[in-house]
């Protein structure tokens, strides 16, 4: 996992880099003077299960897209890192996608490395362009941000995403995510 907190390192202002990846522990004295942001970062285990669904819904009929995914999470100046990664082997055309989330208040980025590779920006009320790699070529997808709800427990991030999409600046679909990342208890890595 080292190398792939090194490989956003290079493309991400704001990334984690290898000597921030361990989040260190309070001592027990010091977890009842910390707000909210210090509780969770000390309730937070660093392995974690991401899970993510989405709704793509298009002239009447709807996608659903899941990924669930073993990761990591950080905790950095105020904004929540988690990184995991995207595999898919539909028949022996494996993929591979290092993907990092980016979460605060109303703003959520996605950088994919890999398979394919972008860097998407989501912000209520704004659209952003980006370039989308894959094995095919690139694409221009835009995203007009509706909605963005982000919240966070001792247990658990949960944010709930509403967006129209575009590819190469035609309407594609009006997308809704939903992704949540509790500490990992079980042994799927």
């Amino acid at each position: 996992m080292l190398r792939l907190l090194s490989d956003f390192t290079d493309i991400y202002s704001e990334s984690i880099t290898i000597d921030q990846a361990v989040i260190a522990t309070p001592r027990p004295s010091m977890r009842n003077n910390m707000g909210m942001q210090g509780r969770m970062e000390a309730c937070m285990k660093k392995d974690v299960l991401v899970s993510i669904s989405g709704l793509q819904t298009e002239l009447g009929s709807e996608e659903t897209v899941e990924v669930v995914s073993c990761g990591e999470y950080h905790f950095r100046n105020g904004k929540h890192f988690v990184i995991y990664e995207e595999v898919m082997d539909e028949s022996s055309n494996h993929m591979d996608t290092k993907c990092l989330l980016k979460l605060s208040d109303k703003h959520i980025e996605l950088l994919k490395k890999g398979d394919v590779e972008t860097h998407m920006v989501f912000e209520e009320g704004k659209t952003h362009l980006s370039r989308y790699t894959t094995q095919f070529g690139d694409l221009v997808v835009g995203t007009t941000t509706n909605s963005i709800e982000i919240s966070n427990t001792e247990e658990e991030i949960s944010a709930e995403l509403a967006y129209t999409l575009e590819i190469n600046y035609q309407f594609v679909s009006e997308c809704h995510l939903t992704m949540k990342v509790t500490p990992n208890t079980t042994a799927l890595s």
